[in-house]
């Protein structure tokens, strides 16, 4: 069939007609009626499947495998502390919870947004057990990134930042720089679209 005509359902239900709605979309600023995203990663992110395969369906796929994702890393993130047992149940959990199964295939920039959490949750575990770990340098863009997705994201900060506790205090130098580098970059869309058009996604 042909699904030139399928309409891509944005954040919020804003629907843009095409299949390449992610890119053509992105200088009029992240849609939404409300509260727009401050940046484009959420649409970048939901465009990959249309790279395969150029119909709706593959990002209602997309999102699926993006859940699976996120229950192995949540089971992976727990096993060194709480044992294989504890992590499978915990990752049983999350993939059986209600929120799971009711939000599992849909296109909604919260739905994305927990595989970027529990990727950060397990840099913290690791930053717990290794200051000096490499993951110190992909908390940085991972926290920074979070925004892009849903603008709740000051509340995983929060219970991040309180995991990581005195551990923050011991990221070597170099890891804060370098990551402190990368989150910038993760904002340099937002303000080459900002800059020209007198900040219409962030008024």
């Amino acid at each position: 069939s042909d699904h030139s005509g399928w309409s891509y359902g944005g954040p919020r239900g804003k629907r843009v007609d095409g299949v390449d709605a992610p890119f053509r979309d992105l200088p009029k600023g992240v849609p939404g009626p409300a509260a727009r995203l401050p940046g484009p990663a959420f649409l970048y992110v939901m465009a990959l499947p249309l790279v395969v395969w150029r119909a709706p369906e593959a990002q209602y796929a997309f999102v699926e495998v993006l859940g699976a994702v996120t229950v192995v890393v949540f089971w992976q993130a727990l096993r060194r502390t709480f044992g294989e047992r504890a992590a499978f149940l915990a990752a049983l959990v999350v993939a059986c919870a209600p929120w799971s199964a009711l939000y599992a295939d849909r296109t909604w920039n919260p739905n994305v947004l927990p595989l970027i959490v529990t990727l950060a949750f397990l840099a913290v575990l690791r930053l717990r057990d290794d200051p000096s770990s490499r993951w110190g340098i992909a908390l940085f863009p991972l926290l920074a990134v979070m925004p892009q997705f849903h603008m709740a994201a000051p509340v995983a900060w929060a219970g991040l930042l309180v995991l990581l506790g005195k551990s923050a205090l011991q990221l070597p130098r170099r890891t804060i720089i370098i990551g402190l580098l990368l989150s910038a970059l993760l904002y340099l869309p937002l303000v080459i679209h900002e800059l020209p058009t007198g900040f219409s996604n962030t008024q």
